[in-house]
């Protein structure tokens, strides 16, 4: 199964949408993350053209900032939607052709600092709602786990960078980065 996941940092513009659909359609996933849509639910849905073999589950967005999306092909994946807030949605994949499941967390991160954390525990409950089942995390936390500052030669963690770090430690999360 094939997933894809893309911050698409607003998708309100023509051009901006074509973009996106082309790379949808060059990457041929089965489902589809999608963060920071900066659309309500209707108009993502209509935007990215749930219809006919494609389905999709969408979060609303808060003021002119965030909203969420997992789309999916339903000719060869069911998504049960479980639950949702407006920092992240957490979908049941079942593949069709195989004996195949697994529980997937799409998130888009708050800037405020207090927000970053509520959203670290949320997502630490979740993953140990599902915990003897695969999960993955895809999204934007919106935090950083390599230094971002160098002050006189030597490297300085943060405290949010800490954090985060911690959180994605203790639920056994690792970062895959394509490029």
């Amino acid at each position: 199964m094939k997933f894809l996941t893309w911050n698409v940092r607003g998708c309100n513009a023509p051009d901006k949408r074509r973009l996106i659909k082309r790379g949808f359609d060059q990457a041929k996933p089965e489902v589809i993350c999608i963060q920071e849509t900066k659309l309500g639910r209707e108009d993502t849905a209509r935007v990215f053209g749930v219809r006919q073999r494609w389905s999709g589950f969408f979060v609303e967005l808060e003021g002119d900032s965030g909203g969420l999306g997992i789309l999916w092909n339903s000719l060869v994946v069911q998504v049960d939607a479980i639950s949702c807030s407006k920092h992240w949605q957490m979908v049941k994949v079942n593949l069709k052709i195989m004996n195949f499941s697994c529980f997937l967390i799409n998130v888009y991160g708050p800037t405020l600092v207090v927000e970053k954390c509520r959203l670290w525990e949320d997502t630490s409950k979740l993953l140990e709602e599902v915990r003897l089942t695969l999960a993955i995390v895809v999204g934007d936390f919106n935090a950083t786990l390599s230094f971002s500052k160098t002050r006189g030669g030597v490297k300085r963690m943060c405290k949010m960078q800490s954090d985060f770090q911690t959180f994605v430690n203790s639920n056994a999360l690792f970062e895959v980065v394509v490029k």
